[in-house]
């Protein structure tokens, strides 16, 4: 559970699917290969509207493996990175792919990738998740907190900086 990472692909399709969606890893870890037939068979997808692949970096590009998944069926595909650094997935502007695509760093895959794999071996529910983009809010309390604390500190520091500034003490005349 939580919020985590990612890019979106410049090819991505939107909008995104909305709900749960089942994380499925394809045979071909990779996902540069075309997916038997049972990729996401309906009883492994519960009451899911759909499912998302789960697929390692390399080998093929990204388009083709956002095209292997959706050719399956996929809702989506969340391509892992190598390392832990996120990378930015481009493409042509020409190319017609109508799922999204995710990239996340390497940790992060792992964890989907072995949660699905252990609930497929146990008979488990299927692993679950849901994809929305980050929306920037203007009334985010944390940034008017840290604009409110910056402010404040700008009008302390300008009135104890000339504070003890006494040019003309009580009873004195000025000559200038």
């Amino acid at each position: 559970q939580g919020n985590y990472a990612g890019y979106f692909a410049s090819f991505s399709a939107w909008p995104l699917p909305k709900g749960d969606l089942t994380v499925r890893v394809p045979e071909d870890e990779l996902g540069c290969e075309k997916y038997p037939q049972d990729a996401a068979p309906p009883a492994m997808l519960g009451s899911s509207p759909g499912w998302i692949a789960v697929v390692m970096r390399g080998t093929c590009t990204f388009v083709h493996k956002a095209r292997m998944a959706e050719q399956a069926g996929a809702k989506g595909v969340i391509i892992v990175s190598n390392n832990q650094t996120v990378q930015f997935m481009g493409g042509n502007a020409t190319d017609d792919i109508g799922i999204f695509a995710l990239d996340v760093d390497r940790h992060l895959g792992d964890r989907f990738r072995n949660a699905s794999i252990a609930a497929q071996l146990d008979g488990q529910e299927p692993v679950t998740m849901s994809v929305t983009p980050y929306v920037n809010s203007l009334l985010n309390i944390s940034e008017l907190v840290l604009i409110l604390m910056a402010a404040t500190l700008v009008a302390l520091g300008a009135f104890f900086s000339t504070a003890d500034l006494d040019v003309h003490p009580p009873g004195s005349f000025s000559t200038a």
